[in-house]
């Protein structure tokens, strides 16, 4: 399974005792885990979460065009917002 981590960089001391907790599983091979530590300097920050959303299954894949033009299709991209909708329901987030 590949995990793509979203956090708040003020929640980063709980995305390292995350790694703790999962480094097990990882060793096993049973679990990668990215997160945008990992960008390299110079790299497009929203083209490198975007392609590691993809590279999850979170994310409507891109159709490339031409040189670095990309699309998607319009009822992925609906039926991606319905279901971050219908998730966003049922999920109850802390009071900040």
């Amino acid at each position: 399974m590949r995990a793509f981590i979203s956090y708040s960089h003020r929640d980063a001391d709980a995305l390292d005792r995350l790694h703790v907790h999962l480094a097990n599983l990882q060793r096993e091979g049973r679990i990668e885990t990215w997160y945008d530590r990992e960008i390299l300097a110079g790299e497009a920050l929203d083209d490198e979460i975007c392609e590691e959303l993809e590279a999850a299954g979170r994310f409507p894949r891109r159709i490339r065009m031409a040189g670095t033009t990309v699309a998607w299709f319009l009822s992925e991209i609906e039926d991606w917002l319905a279901e971050r909708a219908a998730e966003r329901a049922r999920t109850h987030y802390a009071d900040y």
